[in-house]
C-alpha cells in the first residue's frame, strides 16, 4: 500500500515548474513511484547516450554530422545530470521549498516596493511561459524534421543497416526529444523561480531595515523595541544567507555541467557556422549557438541579481534611521550586519566558476578564440 507524503506549499512562481515535473512522475505523492520512475528515465537515457557515442564510429568525415551528433550527446548529458539531481536530491528540494514558508510577506512593504516586487514576479512568470512556448515549438519542429528527409541527430544513424534497431532508436529519439525539451524547460523554470523568491526576500529585508524605527514609548521601551526589531532583521538575514547556500549546493553541479557543455558546444557551433558553405547551414548553426548561449544566460543573470540584492542590504543598513534615537546598543548589530552583507554572496558552479553577467562575456571570448585556433589548425 502506498504511503502518501505531506504536500509542499508552493509559491506562485513555483506552481508551473512543479506541476510540469509532476506530469513526468517527479515529486510524486506516493513513495512507490519515487524510485521506479526516475530509474526508468536514467536507464533509457544511459542507453541513448551510449548509442549516440557509438554513432561516431559510423560517420562520414563531415563537420555537420559530427556537430549534429555532439548536440544530441551533450544535450543528453545535460538532461541525464538534471534527472539524476532530482532523483537523489528530491527530499532536499522539498525541504528547500518548505523553508520558503518562513519568507516575509511583500504586502507589508510600501506601495513602491510592492510594485517593484510585483514586477519581478511578472517578469519571471512571463519568462517561464515564454520558455515553455519556445520549448513546445522546438520539440514540434524537431519531431516533424524526419518528414523533410533529415532524421533527428540520435543514435539511429549507427543502425541504418539494421531495420528493426534503426526504427527502435528513431522512436526512442522522438520520445526523448519530447521529454528532454519539456523537462529541461520545467527544471530551468524552477531555478528561475527560486532566484526570484530570493531576490524578493532581500528587497523586503532592505525595505524593513531602511524604515527601521522604534515605536512610541519612553526611552527604555523604545530601545527595547528597536533592539527586538533589529534582532528579527539580523536573524532573517542569516536565514536568507543559509537559504542561498542550500540553494547553491543543489544547483552547483548542474551549473558546472551547464557551463562546461555550453563552452564546448558554443565553440563547435561557431566553427561549424564559419566552415559551412551554404546559407542554410550558417543560419542553422548560428541560431543553435544563440540558443545554447541563452541556456547559460538563463542561469547567470538571475544569479547576478541575487548578488546585487544581497549587497544592497549593507546600503539599507547604512541609510537606515539608526541615528534618530541613537541607541548605543544598536551600534554593534548594525555594524555587524553591514560587514556581513558586504561579504559578496556569489552563486558558483561547482564552487569554482562565478555565475554572473561577466561570465557570459568570458565564455563568448573563449569560444571565439578556440574557434579561431581550430580554423588555423585545419
Amino acid at each position: 500500500m502506498d504511503t502518501k507524503k505531506a504536500e509542499m506549499v508552493l509559491t506562485y512562481t513555483l506552481k508551473l515548474p512543479i506541476a510540469g515535473l509532476n506530469k513526468f512522475g517527479l515529486f510524486p505523492k506516493n513513495r512507490s513511484k519515487e524510485v521506479l520512475i526516475p530509474t526508468t528515465y536514467l536507464t533509457i537515457l544511459a542507453a541513448y547516450l551510449v548509442a549516440a557515442a557509438f554513432q561516431f564510429t559510423n560517420m562520414k568525415r563531415e563537420v555537420s554530422q559530427y556537430v549534429d551528433n555532439l548536440e544530441a550527446l551533450i544535450g543528453g548529458i545535460q538532461l541525464f545530470r538534471k534527472v539524476l539531481t532530482l532523483t537523489y536530491c528530491e527530499e532536499d528540494f522539498k525541504k528547500l521549498i518548505n523553508k520558503m514558508r518562513q519568507f516575509w510577506n511583500p504586502n507589508e512593504c510600501n506601495e513602491s516596493t510592492v510594485t517593484e516586487i510585483n514586477s519581478v514576479y511578472n517578469i519571471v512568470l512571463r519568462v517561464q511561459k515564454l520558455s515553455l512556448s519556445i520549448s513546445i515549438s522546438a520539440v514540434f519542429f524537431a519531431i516533424i524534421s524526419p518528414l523533410f528527409g533529415k532524421s533527428l541527430p540520435s543514435g539511429a544513424w549507427a543502425f541504418e543497416e539494421h531495420y528493426v534497431l534503426y526504427y527502435v532508436m528513431l522512436t526512442m529519439s522522438e520520445l526523448i526529444t519530447i521529454f528532454s525539451g519539456l523537462f529541461c524547460c520545467f527544471f530551468d523554470c524552477m531555478y528561475a523561480a527560486f532566484c526570484a523568491e530570493i531576490i524578493v526576500q532581500f528587497k523586503i529585508l532592505c525595505y524593513h531595515i531602511e524604515h527601521l524605527a522604534a515605536d512610541d514609548g519612553n526611552l527604555q521601551e523604545k530601545e527595547l523595541n528597536f533592539s527586538n526589531k533589529m534582532k528579527k532583521y539580523v536573524d532573517q538575514h542569516r536565514f536568507l544567507i543559509k537559504f542561498v547556500d542550500e540553494f547553491q549546493s543543489l544547483y552547483s553541479t548542474i551549473m558546472l555541467v551547464q557551463y562546461s557543455t555550453v563552452c564546448l558546444l558554443l565553440c563547435i557551433e561557431l566553427y561549424a557556422a564559419m566552415e559551412s558553405y551554404t546559407i542554410q547551414f550558417v543560419v542553422r548553426y548560428a541560431t543553435m549557438g544563440g540558443i545554447i548561449l541563452m541556456q547559460l544566460i538563463f542561469y547567470c543573470i538571475p544569479a547576478n541579481y541575487i548578488t546585487d540584492e544581497a549587497m544592497a542590504v549593507s546600503n539599507a543598513a547604512y541609510f537606515s534611521k539608526w541615528y534618530s534615537d541613537c541607541f548605543p546598543s544598536m551600534k554593534q548589530p548594525l555594524l555587524l550586519m553591514i560587514q556581513k552583507s558586504q561579504q559578496e554572496i556569489t552563486i558558483k558552479a561547482g564552487g569554482v566558476i562565478t555565475m554572473n553577467a561577466p561570465t557570459v562575456l568570458a565564455v563568448l571570448k573563449v569560444a571565439w578564440s578556440a574557434c579561431s585556433v581550430m580554423r588555423q589548425l585545419k
